[in-house]
């Protein structure tokens, strides 16, 4: 059963971070940012994350906090451009290239943490 639940909340992971690529790119007027392209780099961002953790945790090498949420958005960003800047388009049919491509991202990781925000603090009304 725990192995159920761990594989539902990596799709849930998987499927909110794919709605925010595609609401990124629908912001920025990009076109080119496909479902099965969105999917596959939500997939890739959360498998060579949970990759990292688990290496980390068997080295028995904690980092601090601060470091993880720096490194881990900064990946997240690096990850996203690197897939989509060639592939993601302005309206106008050319390509975004690097610095769209970190637009694109940006976005989306912004997004991804307002959307974390608001279901802390959610939780934590819940909790009162």
């Amino acid at each position: 059963m725990l192995v159920i639940y761990i594989l539902l909340s990596f799709a849930l992971v998987i499927g909110v971070s794919s709605v925010f690529w595609k609401i990124a790119a629908r912001i920025l007027r990009y076109g080119g940012v496909t479902w099965p392209l969105a999917l596959l780099t939500a997939t890739t961002i959360v498998f060579i994350g949970g990759l990292l953790r688990g290496l980390l945790h068997v080295a028995r090498f904690s980092p601090p906090e601060w470091l993880g949420l720096v490194f881990g958005v900064s990946f997240t960003i690096a990850i996203g451009a690197w897939c989509f800047h060639d592939r993601a388009v302005h309206p106008d049919g050319k390509p975004v290239d690097w610095p769209g491509a970190f637009k694109l991202s940006g976005v989306a990781v912004g997004l991804n943490l307002v959307f974390a925000l608001l279901l802390i603090a959610v939780g934590v009304a819940v909790e009162s």
